[in-house]
């Protein structure tokens, strides 16, 4: 009956160790908000693009 304590206390022991050394994953932001902030950056970048190809375009047809 002894031997049987044993085995299960370390049993138990090694299942709580297992339990804490389990790494947990969390995510910073959820699907909506990483996608929002992603189509954000990319038009932020391409409206940037625009605008200096659209000052470039009017200093052409205002030299041409």
């Amino acid at each position: 009956m002894k031997k049987l304590y044993k085995v299960y206390v370390m049993s138990m022991t090694l299942m709580m160790l297992m339990a804490f050394m389990v790494p947990s994953a969390f995510a910073v932001d959820d699907m909506w908000t990483v996608a929002n902030t992603i189509i954000v950056d990319v038009y932020s970048k391409i409206a940037g693009i625009s605008t200096v190809l659209a000052g470039l375009m009017s200093a052409v047809a205002v030299v041409g």
